[in-house]
C-alpha cells in the first residue's frame, strides 16, 4: 500500500504541517504512556527497563507493533 492510499496526512498532503498538533499529541501521550509502562513492568516483560522508557519510546513501540501486525495479516 502506498502512502497515497492511507490517512497519513504528512505523507499524502504537501500542505500538511504538524507543529500545531504537537502540543495536543504530547498531552495525549503523557496520559497514555504511563499506563503502558506500568503494564510492561507489572508483567515483568521488561522489568525495571520499562520505568526508563520515555513517552516517545512507548509511542515508537506501538508503531513497530502495528507494522509487525500488518505484515503478519498480509502473510
Amino acid at each position: 500500500m502506498g502512502w497515497e492510499q492511507t490517512l497519513t496526512p504528512h505523507k499524502a498532503c504537501s500542505a500538511f504541517e504538524k507543529k500545531s498538533s504537537l502540543g495536543p499529541a504530547n498531552e495525549w501521550l503523557s496520559v497514555m504512556a504511563p499506563g503502558v509502562r506500568k503494564r510492561l513492568s507489572d508483567k515483568k516483560l521488561l522489568g525495571k527497563l520499562a520505568k526508563e522508557l520515555t513517552d516517545q519510546d512507548v509511542l515508537a513501540m506501538g508503531m513497530v507493533r502495528r507494522i509487525i501486525s500488518e505484515k503478519r495479516m498480509r502473510g
